[in-house]
């Protein structure tokens, strides 16, 4: 069993870094985690899962923010100057 726990702690640590350097993936994980994650061919335990559907987006998007552009994912949004599209979150339909 400790195989599959290092194979899901793998992908829950490559998943957390795309979501803070890569802005398109982070809304689409946002929008809805298994599909994004699922596209991404990202695997977790559940208990992965539902503690990564948790995770905070506000600070999420406050840490991506402090990240310096030469180590983000080219054709961030960000990257081209409008910003950040409004955040909708976990069914809430303000715009933030």
């Amino acid at each position: 069993m400790q195989c599959c726990h290092v194979m899901a702690q793998n992908s829950v640590e490559i998943f957390i870094g795309r979501i803070l350097t890569d802005d398109v993936f982070r809304r689409e994980a946002i929008q809805s985690f298994d599909n994004a994650t699922a596209a991404e061919g990202f695997v977790f335990t559940a208990e992965e899962r539902e503690a990564l559907k948790r995770l905070d987006h506000d600070l999420v998007e406050r840490l991506s923010l402090g990240i310096d552009m030469g180590i983000k994912r080219s054709g961030s949004f960000v990257e081209f100057g409008g910003g950040l599209p409004p955040l909708v979150t976990n069914g809430d339909k303000r715009k933030r």
